[in-house]
């Protein structure tokens, strides 16, 4: 270059900087990308969603295995049935949270019976 005079900066450089400074990262800020993030230690399972930020990364809700224990699930906490327990546990704490737990209700009534998604069946059965 010339002396004293400045390189001009290259696209990708600028967008290292700030990922604000280019169309596709105001994106990606603006407009977050929810993650559902689990971790299975020796004793519990760890599920959370996580959406980034260019000040971090933020946790919107998050549930833990041995939270089972308050529903009767005394041992197994970081087993196949806790993860999907903890997944659910999870689930339902963010539809809470997101005001639409009232849309979604899940299963009122186990009752125990089969329940089958068919093209042409519309009552499940």
């Amino acid at each position: 270059g010339i002396p004293g005079v400045p390189a001009p900066a290259r696209v990708q450089d600028r967008l290292l900087r700030s990922p604000s400074s280019h169309p596709a990262g105001q994106e990606q800020v603006l407009h977050p990308k929810y993650r559902l993030v689990v971790r299975i230690t020796n004793r519990d399972v760890i599920a959370q969603i996580v959406y980034a930020r260019i000040s971090g990364d933020f946790v919107l809700e998050s549930a833990y295995g041995h939270e089972l224990a308050n529903f009767g699930l005394k041992v197994g906490h970081s087993n196949y049935a806790a993860c999907y327990a903890t997944g659910l546990l999870l689930a339902r704490r963010v539809l809470t949270k997101l005001g639409m737990d009232q849309d979604y209700q899940g299963v009122t009534a186990a009752d125990g019976a089969e329940y089958h998604v068919t093209k042409g069946n519309r009552n499940g059965k």
